[in-house]
């Protein structure tokens, strides 16, 4: 199925680039735009991977043999188990009407020293996200590192 260009994005390879540089961005200036932004596109790049268009057709796939599924449905199951994409699967369908059953993402304003483990270049006064008990940051990277594996496996290679 061809994807329409919208702002430049033609494709889910176009969205995965565009999504990198925001979380470039966001790692090192997170804020509440960027953070929105790559919740809801790193959840719904499987439906442009998948290219059907068609209104959630996991529930039809998963009832497939894993042996007769096209990679592109395979891989939407198997991110779809990742934990860090169950954080931001529950966030997006816990807003999407304006309403929310899960908790709000956490915000924490870094004030205080460093704790253990703060990545190198997190500066005080920074505004951190959480997801669930989770760094947006590392929740985002993990999400987007299989992602690029994707695109590397079988749009590259």
């Amino acid at each position: 199925m061809a994807h329409p260009t919208i702002f430049g994005v033609s494709g889910p390879r176009d969205l995965f680039n565009l999504m990198c540089e925001v979380y470039s961005s966001y790692y090192h200036h997170p804020n509440e735009r960027d953070f929105l932004f790559l919740c809801f596109g790193l959840y719904h790049l499987r439906e442009w991977i998948l290219g059907t268009g068609e209104f959630n057709p996991w529930q039809r796939i998963e009832k497939q043999l894993a042996a007769n599924r096209l990679a592109e449905e395979q891989f939407g199951i198997d991110i779809a188990q990742l934990e860090e994409f169950q954080l931001i699967k529950n966030f997006c369908n816990s807003g999407k009407h304006g309403t929310l059953r899960e908790p709000l993402p956490k915000t924490v304003d870094a004030l205080a020293p460093f704790t253990a483990g703060s990545p190198v270049g997190d500066a005080l006064a920074q505004r951190f996200f959480y997801v669930g008990d989770r760094n947006s940051r590392e929740v985002f990277n993990r999400v987007l590192e299989r992602y690029r594996n994707w695109f590397e496996k079988f749009l590259e290679g």
